[in-house]
């Protein structure tokens, strides 16, 4: 039998048990009483002489079908009992289970606070080494920019060789990989502009060769003619970077003057390099060979030396200057380019001398915007 009837039952059997004990008590006090005797006959005779015992007989059925009732609520309390019993252990399992999980995945943090803490501080290490090697570095890239501008130049110098001239000059890293140089050797003033292969430490370690190179060819070796002097760097150049047992591209690019005061003459010779000059309300050009120092070009190749005659009276005003400054994007991601530049250039020829360079400077800086530089810049001018 179901367990959900089971009370039902019991209550029923009880009720009718119960109940049964009414009539038979009502029939041991009525028929001694009315001197009736236990038989058939006389319960008969009883129930017509007191019908009340008619009613008194039901007592079994109504207390059988109350307790029968009483019964089934009990069933149905133990029935939802048994179901919240049931949900009470099924939700504890899932809590045991959810807590298992949880000391799991507790414990799976705790494993991964401890890598990310372990890598973390791996991290500042590495960063306090990283950050002591930058600052290694920085203070010896600092050192080469102290050692570079010491090559250059010294402004006292080229105050004294040139009587009007400015140098706009600004790296794109710390040290640059474009230098000028000057020099003074019998009467004749020596002038330079070049664009090492790179920029940077590379370009600054370039750029130190050359001035060691140019400085050898004239004052050690005594070469005084412009085009003989790029044949001697050509050859310095490419013996100094092993152009004969590697094949490389690295090398410079030079524009190189002579200012001859007694004959009154400017040379020039160009390494894929330019010389422009402002001379009757006009911008020129004289354009160097197109082939530059060091790479792959041959040793036995000869460069051209260019013979421009210095008017008496008014100077003219000349101008060296390496491609940094035409490459520049702008924020819009346009080139300057070769025809702006000389544009800018004409404008600026046609400014007093000593507004030159701030203006050339101005328009470097308004067409650069906030987009980075990107080479290193070096521009001289200079009047003869």
């Amino acid at each position: 039998m179901s367990f959900h009837y089971r009370q039902t039952l019991h209550y029923s059997v009880f009720g009718c048990a119960f109940g049964a004990g009414f009539p038979f008590l009502a029939f041991a006090i009525d028929l001694p009483w009315r001197k009736l005797p236990w038989t058939w006959a006389g319960l008969v005779a009883l129930h017509q002489v007191n019908p009340l015992h008619y009613i008194i007989d039901t007592a079994p059925l109504f207390l059988g079908l109350a307790f029968a009732i009483a019964g089934r609520k009990q069933d149905q309390i133990l029935q939802v009992n048994q179901g919240l019993e049931a949900q009470v252990a099924a939700r504890t399992a899932d809590l045991g289970q959810s807590n298992t999980e949880l000391v799991a995945a507790n414990e799976e943090i705790r494993q991964n606070l401890e890598e990310i803490t372990a890598i973390h501080e791996q991290l500042e290490n590495q960063n306090l080494q990283i950050t002591g090697l930058l600052a290694a570095v920085q203070s010896s890239i600092g050192y080469a920019k102290r050692i570079q501008q010491a090559l250059l130049p010294d402004p006292d110098y080229l105050q004294a060789v040139l009587s009007q001239h400015f140098v706009f000059y600004q790296p794109k890293d710390v040290v640059s990989g474009d230098f000028y140089w000057a020099n003074q050797q019998n009467g004749k003033t020596f002038l330079a502009v070049a664009d090492c292969t790179g920029h940077g430490v590379p370009g600054a370690f370039l750029s130190l060769l050359g001035i060691q190179a140019l400085n050898r060819t004239v004052e050690a070796e005594g070469y005084l003619a412009v085009d003989q002097i790029l044949d001697r760097l050509h050859h310095h150049v490419s013996t100094a970077l092993q152009h004969d047992r590697q094949a490389s591209h690295e090398g410079l690019e030079i524009g190189l003057c002579c200012l001859d005061h007694q004959a009154r003459l400017l040379l020039f010779a160009g390494a894929k390099h330019s010389l422009f000059f402002f001379s009757q309300g006009q911008l020129h050009e004289i354009k160097g060979d197109r082939r530059s120092i060091g790479g792959r070009a041959e040793h036995q190749a000869h460069f051209t030396q260019f013979s421009l005659p210095l008017p008496q009276g008014q100077p003219t005003a000349f101008y060296l200057v390496t491609d940094g400054y035409r490459d520049q994007f702008s924020p819009q991601g346009k080139k300057m380019g070769y025809r702006q530049f000389r544009v800018w250039l004409a404008q600026a020829a046609q400014l007093p001398f000593a507004d030159q360079a701030e203006f050339l400077r101005a328009r470097f800086t308004q067409w650069q915007g906030h987009q980075r530089q990107l080479d290193d810049v070096l521009l001289l001018g200079f009047t003869a």
